[in-house]
């Protein structure tokens, strides 16, 4: 992808991170830098524990950084007020988890119309975008199923679609294809890449699954908490 002309979306300038366990500092992140272009697709690789999911935390203002700066779209997180970074999250962010998190007593569109209504979206058009993105991922002929009764990789579906549904600037996925199989991974990572080629999201996703690499326009690699280039 040719990214000159596009603008920066993401800037990760020199961030730690560390927690306190007991009297003992664990140093997740020691000087992290990371720099996405608009509507780039990233994938981040890295062993378990070795931070990833606290990157991501971070870049989707759901953890603080020790020290250094953190600009998504625009803005210093690392300067933003909780109230401000929850607006920022509804608005601008969708995230993908590896468990899915849906609410197993509503349908597959109720759980999508969610992504819209914390968005503050209401009214008329909620349940048809919420079914436009359904039959994006391949599951229309399910909108009405309690997802409790949907496959873990026709949940991950439904997931995606409530991340996506309100026209996010930024999805974060963390896992997305960790709880699932390989054919269903692989349909994990052809719907993503479809979808972004759709919405013109970004999309940065951490994952240990090597074949996403594949479908990438960067790929990164965390390792001693710092992040280096494939």
């Amino acid at each position: 992808m040719d990214t000159a002309a596009k603008r920066t979306i993401v800037d990760i300038r020199n961030v730690h991170k560390s927690y306190l366990s007991g009297r003992v500092e664990r140093k997740v992140l020691t000087g992290a830098n990371l720099t996405i272009a608009e509507g780039e697709f990233v994938v981040v690789f890295g062993p378990s524990g070795c931070g990833k999911t606290t990157l991501l935390n971070i870049i989707g203002g759901l953890d603080r950084a020790t020290s250094g700066e953190v600009w998504v779209d625009g803005v210093d997180l690392s300067k933003v007020k909780a109230s401000d970074l929850s607006q920022i999250r509804r608005e601008k962010i969708g995230f993908v988890f590896q468990f899915f998190n849906l609410i197993s007593n509503l349908t597959a569109a109720e759980n999508v119309e969610l992504g819209l209504e914390a968005a503050g979206r209401r009214g008329d058009g909620v349940r048809k975008l919420s079914l436009s993105y359904l039959e994006k991922v391949g599951l229309l002929g399910e909108a009405d199923t309690f997802t409790e009764h949907l496959s873990g990789g026709e949940q991950q579906r439904v997931a995606i679609a409530r991340a996506l549904v309100k026209g996010p600037r930024l999805v974060l996925a963390d896992e997305p294809t960790g709880n699932l199989d390989e054919e269903n991974a692989m349909r994990i990572a052809e719907v993503m890449m479809s979808l972004h080629r759709d919405i013109k999201s970004t999309f940065i996703v951490v994952t240990h699954n090597q074949s996403l690499a594949q479908i990438a326009d960067k790929v990164y690699y965390l390792s001693r908490g710092r992040l280096m280039g494939a």
